[in-house]
């Protein structure tokens, strides 16, 4: 697996992800902000794990 790509990618997806948060913001309110933070949160995560597993090895 080119782990690169895939942090690079988990990034990508976190930071379209908070966007997408403000759009919930306005559609569902601070409930829907909350949950789009967490999910994207969630692949910053990934990212991060990802990243210090790589450098494990």
């Amino acid at each position: 697996m080119h782990t690169k790509a895939a942090i690079f990618a988990c990034r990508v997806t976190g930071g379209i992800g908070m966007l997408a948060s403000l759009l919930f913001l306005k559609l569902y309110g601070a409930v829907g902000l909350i949950a789009g933070l967490i999910g994207s949160g969630l692949w910053f995560g990934l990212a991060s794990y990802l990243k210090k597993s790589s450098t494990q090895k």
